[in-house]
Parts: C-alpha cells; sequence; structure tokens
C-alpha cells in the first residue's frame, strides 16, 4: 500500500473521522481503499496528460499537429540540402564518358556529411568535367555545405578523379520542432485572417449564384496555394459564375495565398436499363418519371463524389409504379475525381419482358 498516496491519505483519514480507526492495510477495506487511490491516480494522470493536449501552449506531438491543422498550418518537414557537383578528370576524355545517377561524395573530416547525385551525367569528348545536380543523403540542416567542402569521392569512377561542389548546398532544413510549431500556431492566433481552410473557401464558393458544389483542393502548388473547383446542379458551373468566384476569392483570399477557381470537368455516365412497370401503370408514365429520377439523382451529385450503381436502382425503384429493374450500364460503380463532376449521359430505358 501506497501511504504517500494524496488520496489514499484522504481516504483513510475521513475514515478516521467517521469511525474513530484506522483500518488495516491488509484489511479488506484497506485494500479496496488502496486499489480506488492508484485508479484515482491514474485518472489524474490522464486528465492532466488531457488537459495539456487541449491547450495549444502546452500540447505535444501529434496533438500539437491537430492543433495546428484547424489553422492551416502543417509541421514542417526536414528537407535535404540540394547543389551541383562538378566531377573532374585532368585530362580531356577522348570519348564520352557516362556518370549514372547515385554517385555518392563526401565532406572530408571526422564526420563526413554524404551527397547523391540525383540524376546522370556526361562528360562529353573533349571534355573534362561535369555538372551533375547532387543532394545530402540525409535530410536535415547538416547537408548544407559550403562551396568546395564536398571533396571525397566515395563511389568509385575509373574515368573521374576529383569532386568538388563550385557553389555551397542550401536549403537543408531540420524537421521542425514542437517550440517552432508551437510559435507559428500561436503567432496566427493573433493574426486575423481572411480565412484559408477548406470550410472558408467552402463557403465562399457556395454563396455564389450558379455553383452548386465544390471541390476545395488544398496545396497543389504547394504550401499557400488551394484550387476551387466548382460545378453547377448535375453539370459544370456557367463561366459567369467561375469568373464571378474568381473576382471574388481574389479580393477575399488570404495575403499571400495563391487561389485559382476553375470548372469542373464533366464526366458523362450513360444509363440503360430495363424497366419492369406494375399493374395498372403504363410504361410510358413509369419510364418518363423513372427519367425525371434520375435527372434528380445526378443534379444532386457534387464535385468529386463517386456514383454508385445501388444509388441509380433506389432511385429508380422509388419511383410509384415500377415494379423492378434491371441495371446494365454503368456496369461498374464509378469512382469520383477531384476536379470533375459526373453527369448524366445518355439515358436508355427499355420494357423489361414480362416473366
Amino acid at each position: 500500500m501506497n501511504l504517500e498516496s494524496g488520496y489514499l491519505s484522504a481516504m483513510r483519514a475521513e475514515y478516521r473521522r467517521l469511525t474513530g480507526t484506522l483500518p488495516g492495510e491488509d484489511s479488506d477495506i484497506g485494500i479496496r481503499m488502496a486499489l480506488l487511490a492508484n485508479q484515482l491516480e491514474l485518472l489524474e494522470e490522464e486528465l492532466t496528460a488531457l488537459k495539456r493536449s487541449a491547450d495549444p501552449e502546452t500540447a505535444e506531438g501529434a496533438m500539437l499537429d491537430r492543433h495546428a491543422d484547424s489553422r492551416g498550418l502543417r509541421r514542417k518537414e526536414a528537407a535535404a540540402a540540394t547543389g551541383m557537383l562538378r566531377f573532374r578528370r585532368k585530362g580531356a576524355a577522348t570519348q564520352e564518358i557516362l556518370l549514372p545517377q547515385g554517385l555518392v561524395a563526401a565532406t572530408a573530416g571526422a564526420e563526413p556529411v554524404r551527397f547523391i547525385t540525383t540524376e546522370a551525367g556526361r562528360i562529353a569528348a573533349g571534355e573534362t568535367e561535369a555538372l551533375i545536380p547532387a543532394q545530402a543523403e540525409q535530410p536535415g540542416s547538416g547537408g548544407n555545405a559550403a562551396a568546395g567542402s564536398i571533396t571525397l569521392l566515395v563511389t568509385a569512377v575509373g574515368a573521374v578523379e576529383e569532386v568538388e561542389n563550385p557553389q555551397a548546398f542550401s536549403g537543408g532544413q531540420d524537421a521542425e520542432t514542437d517550440e517552432e510549431l508551437r510559435s507559428r500556431l500561436l503567432a496566427s492566433y493573433h493574426a486575423v485572417s481572411n480565412g484559408s481552410n477548406a470550410a472558408y473557401y467552402q463557403r465562399l464558393a457556395l454563396a455564389q449564384d450558379g455553383v452548386e458544389s465544390v471541390q476545395v483542393i488544398q496545396r497543389p502548388r504547394g504550401g499557400g496555394s488551394v484550387d476551387l473547383v466548382v460545378a453547377g446542379a448535375g453539370a459544370a458551373a456557367p463561366e459567369t459564375a467561375v469568373q464571378a468566384l474568381a473576382e471574388r476569392v481574389a479580393h477575399q483570399r488570404e495575403l499571400g495565398v495563391d487561389a485559382r477557381v476553375t470548372a469542373a470537368g464533366e464526366q458523362p455516365c450513360p444509363v440503360t436499363l430495363e424497366l419492369f412497370p406494375r399493374e395498372n401503370y403504363t410504361f410510358e408514365d413509369v419510364k418518363a418519371q423513372a427519367k425525371a429520377a434520375l435527372r434528380e439523382l445526378f443534379r444532386e451529385l457534387a464535385v468529386g463524389q463517386p456514383l454508385y450503381r445501388a444509388r441509380i436502382i433506389g432511385a429508380v425503384m422509388g419511383v410509384p409504379g415500377v415494379e423492378n429493374c434491371r441495371l446494365t450500364a454503368p456496369e461498374a460503380d464509378r469512382p469520383g475525381s477531384e476536379r470533375s463532376l459526373i453527369t448524366l449521359g445518355q439515358v436508355t430505358v427499355t420494357k423489361g419482358a414480362a416473366v
């Protein structure tokens, strides 16, 4: 029994106040108190951790990432330094020398940093050197190297005798720490933003006349970019609506955000089915209502939304007077695409043969 537990001490003190005695450590009530105190301590630890996670000033790791994501921020990942390596030989090549991708060079010293070429290169006949793009083998700021510091040729290339970097390797960065991300996150709370998250642009797009659905694509051209792919009801959005929305977004986008508005491409989906009307219903009446139900179904589809055969069958079977139907096209579910809208193509409805 942990007599140092605050919970246990409090329970023992209250027990003594009520009964005038203390429970034995190995008594039934003493063991129950100890077990309860232990569970209360564990619960307190969990609540403390939850409290820290709920506050962006104290959250860590994945929970801090969630807070950042709610503000449209992402933790910066480690990036490898990049630059150019010069592979050189003393005498001019008598014929073209091919240098494969993946050649390794390194800095000198007790802790050398390795660099790898990212493209193949060649030393032309009559030339003595070739410049080839390369990057640090490991991401991080340690890959930033001063000009002339990469001098060791790790990969043996018979026709090449020397290597160096004529310019500094740069762009290497370490993964953003919790404190660095927290600093950016807290700064975002103090800066009033026009909005750069998907929900903001979705609300902006759906407020535009002629736009019935939108797919917000974040970071299509890297950080600070967003695409709004819009559509009308069952068809591409009118050009006038697209232009009007583009002007609105240009005025209301967040400073520094590259926001573009485009119309979703149409993906026509032909529908072919056999219809079995119920008794006392004419085929032509049921057929007309079934086509109307299909048009309404496709009007409800949003940009990027898939179309399932079951939805088509369900829409047709919901028409009064339909006993059964057999769907032959589309033959499979149609997957959605973030830049397109599935639209109703040619509709072919035939009367099913009586069984």
